[in-house]
């Protein structure tokens, strides 16, 4: 067992919105990620590639700590990751 890169991973909450929160069939759950790129690898694991399509779809916004973010990012511990949906109105 790798404890070296266990015990780098950080424990974070991660928060499904709107239709997205409806696709994957969950709202909220917590997991150990070392960066968004490695959460998003997990996410598919976890749920499928059908379900976790749309969390990759170009119009999928990822905030961490309630602040947009682009590309990855490294995890420290405690973070609160949300992929919020594409916005609609009129």
């Amino acid at each position: 067992m790798d404890t070296t890169r266990e015990s780098m991973m950080a424990k974070i909450t991660v928060i499904f919105f709107a239709s997205l929160k409806e696709e994957i069939g969950v709202d909220e759950i917590q997991m150990d990620a070392n960066n968004v790129g490695d959460l998003m690898n997990q996410l598919t694991s976890r749920f499928g590639k059908d379900k976790t399509s749309a969390l990759f779809a170009e119009n999928v916004r990822i905030a961490v700590n309630k602040e947009l973010i682009e590309g990855d990012v490294e995890f420290s511990g405690h973070e609160e990751v949300a992929f919020l949906p594409p916005v609609t109105g009129g």
